[in-house]
């Protein structure tokens, strides 16, 4: 377990895989970062039964501290231990608890797994134009925006930019 202040993150439990199926079947939530796609239980428990033992992702929960609940989750994805790099991904899934902070030290402490554990020296990631929150979010915990996908994603309809965001393990020490 890897704990913050206000989240700590954990590994994933069978107890969450009814939580991340409501998420992954949330259309306004998916529409973030994705094409939404409804996702059937036979999908969703041979997703959810093999994504911790592929060596390419660290996946957790995000509990938040105080309740002890799930509110959602995040992860180091395609880790390429030889470039050490990985993309970041994070979900909030439980919509009372965005713009809360609690997102920004999940990232915090992801990174800092990243960095200090993984010994990656970059992370990054893709984020919507629109999706200014994230963008915020992303550049309070020092990632800087390395450019635009223009039109890169077809999204209810439209298109979308992709803004591709990252971080260096030299700039996360200078920042903590």
């Amino acid at each position: 377990m890897i704990i913050g202040e206000k989240v700590h993150l954990r590994a994933l439990t069978e107890s969450d895989s009814a939580a991340y199926k409501s998420w992954i079947n949330d259309r306004k939530l998916v529409q973030y970062n994705a094409t939404y796609t409804p996702i059937s239980d036979i999908n969703h428990n041979e997703w959810f039964s093999s994504v911790t033992r592929n060596a390419d992702i660290a996946i957790f929960s995000i509990i938040e501290a105080t309740a002890n609940s799930l509110i959602g989750s995040c992860s180091l994805r395609h880790i390429d231990h030889l470039h050490k790099n990985a993309e970041l991904q994070i979900r909030i899934g439980k919509a009372t608890k965005r713009g809360a902070g609690l997102g920004t030290e999940a990232v915090f402490l992801l990174l800092t797994h990243a960095f200090n554990d993984l010994n990656l020296n970059r992370v990054y990631l893709n984020v919507f134009s629109d999706n200014q929150r994230a963008i915020h979010a992303y550049k309070k915990s020092g990632m800087t925006i390395e450019g635009e996908l223009r039109q890169a994603c077809f999204i209810n309809g439209a298109y979308q930019n992709v803004i591709v965001m990252s971080i260096l393990r030299d700039e996360f020490i200078t920042k903590k």
